[in-house]
């Protein structure tokens, strides 16, 4: 009897919080959120659980605090520009001595963010839906489930932290505060500006967004000072910037890629676009390629609540409300700001604007613009429940709710059973089997990975997990790695490990202290630049290339050059795609194989082949080409160097297609066993896009074929 007596609010937010632990339990499991379990990590969970792995082993503290030395050795790299989530990983680096040696914190944030989403969800609806608690649940429940919320939980934990954008639409309309004055109604936003620093920039500005339209309010709702207003904003500012030094988010030296803004952007039709995860009436559309980072379904049910209650509302009384005009403002800027330069709907291309460079490379920081859209998102769904609430009597509002809430599940199902099956089956990659790599740590303090993760993903050893493998064999064996994957990278850093180290192994050799896992394509470079390794031992192991000293064995192992490079066939004519021959290799500066060739992507590219045995020159390469010469007025210069030795240098303009071009191989530029390093240095290579957001390739060369034949 007495608990029928307990008022709902008594007991209504601890059921929401053991709700919010249910659903992420749901969504991922308890290996997920298990803190001794990291055998689960794949892709960019990896990244995330490597970055703190090697911050937690970092010696002593540096500045950034976030700074690990080991990684991405000998630069160093900043663990913020991984996604690392620097709040938890600089809390757990403190605790790292009482921890176990297994440990991740991933799963235990994601589960924290979705109780903090309930909490902090349960709040606003309870001061919007004044006198309906169960109307606030409700709310609540949309917010727990919502398709933006669930995505991220694919893998981008540190993005599940949106009840930062609840809570901050929570004190926006606390009233209490409001009337309190400046300092009081601001202070929440001022902490929360804090921990979002800590967490991620994109939540960041969306933060900052609100706080911005708390201060209108406080301006049009309120008999207050701007002056006093501008000042404690000011103050905030201050904090927000201190914050995002401390966690590392603006050390500097971090390289921004201004051609990618825009291509990551939101379509505009994404709040009814289900994209791959089916809907139970709404159908794919069709976007752009990178949009699909611009996810931002509402799902059917929230759609059809929207639909329903506006039809019921009264809108002259609504917008009669001041409060509300700073948050149509959010709105706008924020669909603004997803949208990006590249604005579409569907695959129809609404507005392409050019912004002042200035504004275009601040705005580059936030390359994934798809993501800026989340306040606007949840202003839906709140906007949709405070209608709703309006527009109907509390009993009628709670069972339409109630009903479409079970729509809401049933639409957004194929994402969540997606998200829940992929980590039921998802494994950190583990294919170094050879007793080799268990002594690595022995004889050597450093592992060089050729090319690194951070020059070409493609090319580099293991391909899209080659960091994984090689980063978490490196922990284990307790040595320094030059690879790694990251959101950002350190212009130093990368100018190093693809220019500088490379070069550097190919002028001097081998360091004693160093293992390398080298592609064949740059172990056909080095076998052609210089005599045989003395100290190490280069075999394949387990499928890579592993160049370590071995104490007894040096040099090469019995076929490995003739397995990584066959020699060419004189006369024969060789392809460049769609499966290039084995006898061709691409160090650097290729795009991907296409149906017809190749298209090199940089200023200067490379290629590799070997001549048969007992073939010392002078021959004759003809190549089967073209360029990239958009108009009558361009062309492009192509410059042909082998061995370092200038061979030829072509001219390619508008008319020209599918040419056959020559150059000389001399006997002086031919490399031990045979090998030839062709070099194409291409000054006039540039992007076909007219506008930010399309094909952003340097296209230089389009090779087809190439065919060596003996000089006459």
């Amino acid at each position: 009897m007495k608990l029928l007596q307990l008022r709902p609010s008594s007991f209504i937010l601890p059921a929401l919080v053991i709700a919010a632990c249910v659903n992420a339990f749901l969504l991922v499991g308890w290996r997920v959120i298990d803190p001794t379990n990291v055998m689960w990590m794949e892709g960019d969970s990896a990244t995330y659980q490597l970055s703190w792995e090697f911050l937690r082993r970092e010696p002593h503290w540096g500045f950034p605090l976030t700074w690990a030395g080991s990684l991405g050795y000998p630069i160093g790299v900043n663990v913020a520009y991984f996604d690392s989530i620097p709040l938890f990983a600089l809390a757990f680096r403190l605790l790292a001595p009482i921890l176990p040696e297994a440990f991740q914190y991933l799963g235990l944030f994601l589960l924290l963010s979705s109780v903090l989403q309930a909490y902090f969800g349960y709040s606003l609806f309870t001061k919007l839906l004044r006198g309906n608690p169960w109307l606030a649940a409700l709310g609540t429940i949309f917010l727990l489930i919502a398709p933006i919320f669930t995505f991220r939980a694919l893998g981008h934990f540190a993005l599940t932290a949106q009840w930062l954008i609840v809570a901050s639409l929570s004190f926006y309309f606390d009233d209490q505060r409001f009337l309190d004055g400046v300092r009081r109604y601001l202070f929440p936003f001022g902490i929360l500006l804090c921990v979002s620093a800590s967490i991620n920039p994109y939540l960041t500005l969306m933060v900052l967004l609100i706080t911005l339209a708390a201060s209108a309010r406080l301006l049009l709702d309120r008999d207050y000072s701007w002056i006093q207003v501008f000042w404690y904003v000011t103050i905030i500012f201050i904090v927000m910037f201190i914050s995002l030094i401390f966690f590392g988010f603006l050390s500097g030296g971090a390289s921004l890629s201004a051609d990618q803004y825009g291509y990551f952007s939101m379509n505009l039709l994404s709040p009814i676009d289900p994209e791959a995860y089916p809907s139970i009436a709404l159908k794919r559309q069709s976007i752009g390629a990178g949009q699909y980072e611009g996810y931002n379904y509402l799902g059917l049910g929230v759609i059809l609540l929207l639909i329903v209650s506006i039809f019921r509302t009264s809108w002259p009384r609504i917008f009669l409300r001041l409060s509300i005009w700073p948050l149509i403002g959010v709105f706008i800027v924020a669909t603004g700001l997803a949208a990006s330069t590249f604005v579409q709907l569907g695959s129809l291309t609404v507005a392409n604007p050019q912004l002042p460079d200035f504004l275009f490379n601040a705005l580059s920081m936030f390359r994934s613009s798809g993501h800026l859209f989340w306040p606007a998102h949840y202003l839906l769904i709140i906007a949709a429940m405070v209608l709703t609430y309006n527009a109907f009597s509390s009993r009628a509002a709670v069972v339409l709710v109630s009903i479409l809430i079970f729509v809401q599940i049933a639409d957004i199902q194929s994402l969540r059973t997606l998200v829940r099956a992929k980590w039921q089956t998802s494994a950190m990659p583990t294919p170094l089997k050879g007793e080799v790599w268990k002594h690595i740590g022995q004889k050597h303090r450093h592992l060089v990975v050729v090319p690194a993760f951070q020059c070409s993903w493609s090319d580099t050893p293991g391909g899209k997990d080659g960091f994984a493998i090689f980063d978490f064999l490196a922990l284990r064996q307790r040595i320094t790695v030059n690879s790694y994957y990251s959101g950002r990278y350190g212009e130093k850093s990368i100018a190093f490990a693809c220019g500088d180290q490379p070069s550097n192994i190919l002028a001097d050799g081998l360091m004693e202290d160093t293992a390398y896992v080298l592609s064949p394509a740059f172990l056909a470079q080095f076998a052609g630049s210089l005599p045989a390794p003395t100290k190490h031992y280069c075999q394949e192991v387990d499928g890579f290339i592993l160049c370590a000293r071995d104490g007894v064995l040096s040099g090469y192992e019995a076929g490995l050059i003739d397995r990584v490079l066959p020699p060419v066939e004189l006369g024969a004519t060789m392809a460049f795609g769609p499966e290039p021959s084995r006898s061709l290799l691409f160090p650097a500066g290729w795009w991907p194989n296409e149906q017809w060739g190749k298209w090199t992507d940089a200023l200067d590219a490379e290629l590799v082949f070997r001549l048969p045995a007992g073939v010392t020159g002078p021959v004759t390469a003809t190549m089967q080409v073209s360029s990239f010469v958009p108009s009558p007025e361009d062309s492009q210069r192509i410059r042909v160097s082998v061995g370092g030795v200038p061979t030829a240098a072509w001219k390619f303009v508008h008319s020209d297609v599918n040419d056959g071009r020559y150059f000389q191989i001399p006997s002086s530029a031919i490399g031990p066993m045979g090998i030839v390093v062709v070099r194409f240095d291409m000054p006039d290579a540039h992007r076909p896009a007219t506008s930010r957001g399309g094909d952003s390739r340097l296209l230089g060369l389009a090779a087809r074929t190439l065919r060596i034949d003996a000089a006459p």
